[in-house]
Parts: structure tokens; sequence; C-alpha cells
């Protein structure tokens, strides 16, 4: 049994999501290569990466919440909110382990992680987020007849420098003496751009949909995405093709076992010590 729930993201301002490449001082957009027409072309996106590294902080602090657990050790933090790490001495390679796994901590049945000597997939893949324009028709639901460079903008700002504050005191220096006056830039996809990905998952149970619907609201709820959001980059407004609001399947659940949860989660924190 699969699902896919197709999404489209519309910027409410303006996208501040950078990759490796930096022209002087001004940080470039993150990009993927496309052939189009038998020519590469880079255009802008939000990395599939994100996406899903954004919903995973999301439901893993919301699951410690809703399980009332206050406290987990280093490793399981890591095993849970990044993705974990393959370590010697602790086999959990069995269907059982596996089993048991997803069971207690449903999330990682939609994200996966590696936890002792075993990787465990997740039952979810995270599409990258392409902007609507005429060159990407054919990998987008919705057709466009305008290009992606007329959604990209190159913007600035100044860090202040407070030495020269009229009630700063300073200990150390002179007041106001050689200050240091910082511009910064970078470029990004403007308010209006709409990002078409989709989220599938395959092989679920109600259990997990639920608890995958649960992630798409926090997702959406939380209205921003990419860099630099304190200061209101990355705002969007969400839409999906799938109705994503029935999580209490998902909230009950968890309640229901939410002792258990704690036991298995604080006797896996013991083993990864």
């Amino acid at each position: 049994m699969n699902k896919k729930i197709n999404i489209t993201l519309t910027l409410a301002s303006m996208l501040a999501h950078f990759g490796e490449e930096k022209l002087s001082t001004t940080s470039l957009a993150r990009v993927q290569e496309f052939a189009i027409d038998g020519k590469k072309i880079k255009i802008p996106v939000y990395s599939g990466n994100a996406f899903r590294g954004q919903c995973r902080r999301l439901i893993m602090d919301d699951f410690l919440k809703l399980a009332e657990i206050e406290a987990v050790s280093a490793k399981m933090y890591h095993t849970l909110f990044a993705g974990g790490a393959l370590v010697s001495g602790l086999s959990l390679s069995s269907m059982e382990d596996k089993r048991k796994l997803f069971e207690m901590i449903p999330p990682l049945a939609l994200l996966g992680t590696a936890l002792g000597d075993a990787i465990f997939q997740g039952k979810c893949q995270f599409g990258i987020c392409y902007p609507v324009c005429k060159e990407l028709n054919e990998f987008n639901s919705k057709q466009s007849d305008v290009s992606y460079r007329t959604y990209i903008s190159d913007t600035f700002h100044t860090r202040r420098d407070d030495t020269k504050s009229k009630v700063l005191k300073l200990s150390d220096e002179k007041q106001g003496e050689n200050p240091v006056q910082m511009k910064y830039d970078f470029e990004g996809l403007v308010a209006g751009t709409e990002l078409e990905t989709s989220v599938n998952i395959s092989e679920f149970n109600d259990v997990e949909l639920s608890c995958l619907n649960r992630m798409l609201k926090l997702f959406r709820d939380n209205e921003y995405i990419g860099g630099k959001s304190s200061i209101g980059y990355g705002k969007f407004k969400f839409e999906a093709d799938a109705e994503i609001d029935e999580d209490t399947i998902y909230l009950d659940y968890i309640n229901e076992k939410k002792t258990d949860i704690q036991k298995y989660v604080l006797e896996l924190s013991k083993k990864l010590k």
C-alpha cells in the first residue's frame, strides 16, 4: 500500500536557502542541475534533505512532549533528531528489533535511523521542492510560461556596530573608535514563487499514516523554511492535495502507550551510552 501527497508551498517572503557556492561575499541560492533542451542549467530549489530534516525535528520534538519524556541521552537525541550513527557493540538487526522500534517510536517508522549495527530505512520519501517555471514544466504538475530567472533576486543587510552607541560603555577600548560595520548579501527566490514537492509513504499502518499527518501539520503550522527565519525570511503558505488534519489515531496511540514508550526510550538510551 502506497500513498503520495502532493504539496505546494507559496513563498510569502524571500527564501534564504544556500548552497556551497559563493560569488565574492554573496551567498548563492542552492541549485540543482537539469537537462533542458539538451543543455544543463542550474535552477534554485529547496532541497529534499532540508525539507525532511525540518519535518524530523518538528515531529521528534512533538513526540517527546506527547510521551512526556523530558530528557534523553546525547546518543539517543542523535538517533531521534539526526538519523543516528552505526556503532559497534549493540546488535539491533533482527526483525523483532525493527518492529519494536517502529511500534514504540512511530516517527522513526517514517524517517528511519541508524541504530547499533543496523540501518532502519524509513517508509517516507521526501521530494525536492521545485519552483513552478517554464523550464520545469515537464517535472511539475502546474505549468508556467514564466522563467525561473524572474523569481531570483539579491538582497542585503548590514550589521549595526553598537560600539558607536552613546549608551554603551566599553571597558577595554575607546568609545566608538574603529567601528566595524558589516554588509552581507545573498541570493534567493522572491515572495510569490510557488514550489512543488511531494511526500510518499509505503507499507504503512493507520498509526503511521496518522503520524505522517501530524508531521505535515506541524510543518504547515511552523510556516517557515530555509535560513534567516528569525528576521522573516522563508515564510510560506501550504497546500496539499490530501487531508492531513486527521492525527487523532496517532495522538491516541501515544497517549495509550505512553508508559511503555517511556520505558523503552529509557532502556534504549542506556544501551546507547
